[in-house]
């Protein structure tokens, strides 16, 4: 079993100033029968919706069996399971990913997960290609980017790529990685979220997806980014969540 990824969102949310509106294209997620587990630590049925790559996402069902630190969250397509992802420490039949809103978003790493990106880009792409997000039911699509105003929001994929995206009142943004710091503008930051997605000057085309996740009154919001990349060439997904 291979231990990897945190579950722990306790922190609240900041506040969002809603300043400028900013449309967001969204993507439906599967509906939340009665009965539907709240969290992982729920035994039942969780709809979710499964993004393979950038290009597909289907729904895909989670049994969860057991209760609490223990419970089992199983997938079959891919197929992999994680025990304990309502806890801070959950484990992974096989390869590792991340769970974030009690095991209501999932990254699996299908092609296991690097802790650093690979200085030559080719070797990062399996890694990035490999990854599958899960979105639950219990999360709720939203169409206006707005409420991102005051937040930083980390995004993660499987090759050990990261990096931090601050959104402002005045519809811009601030993005940080590790090789620089890049700011966008109202125009730049909204295309984001649009049907046709950013392109940047090297080609690559991103798409943002915004959901939010409320828990005892407070909302977390998360990304999907659904990443048409080149040189090299390749289409993959990743996830973004609130940071303090």
């Amino acid at each position: 079993m291979v231990a990897c990824g945190g579950g722990d969102d306790s922190v609240p949310a900041a506040a969002a100033a809603a300043a400028v509106s900013v449309p967001a294209v969204t993507i439906a997620l599967p509906a939340a029968p009665g009965g539907t587990p709240v969290t992982a630590a729920d035994p039942g049925v969780l709809p979710t919706l499964g993004f393979v790559s950038a290009l597909t996402n289907s729904q895909v069902d989670a049994t969860i069996t057991g209760s609490g630190a223990t419970s089992v969250m199983t997938f079959l397509a891919p197929s992999f399971a994680v025990t304990g992802a309502d806890s801070a420490t959950p484990t992974w039949s096989a390869n590792g990913g991340m769970v974030r809103a009690g095991g209501n978003v999932l990254l699996y790493c299908a092609a296991g997960k690097q802790a650093v990106v690979d200085p030559i880009s080719a070797n990062n792409v399996p890694f990035q290609q490999g990854g599958n997000v899960f979105i639950s039911a219990n999360l709720v699509p939203v169409s206006d980017a707005s409420v991102l105003a005051g937040l930083t929001m980390k995004m993660e994929d499987c090759a050990g790529d990261t990096s931090q995206t601050t959104y402002k009142a005045d519809g811009s943004s601030t993005r940080v990685d590790a090789v620089a710091t890049t700011q966008l503008s109202v125009a730049q930051t909204a295309a984001f979220f649009s049907a046709g997605g950013f392109t940047g000057g090297g080609g690559s085309n991103y798409k943002v997806r915004v959901y939010k996740y409320t828990s005892g009154g407070t909302a977390r919001y998360f990304l999907v980014s659904l990443v048409n990349q080149v040189s090299p060439n390749a289409t993959f997904v990743t996830v973004g969540y609130q940071v303090p």
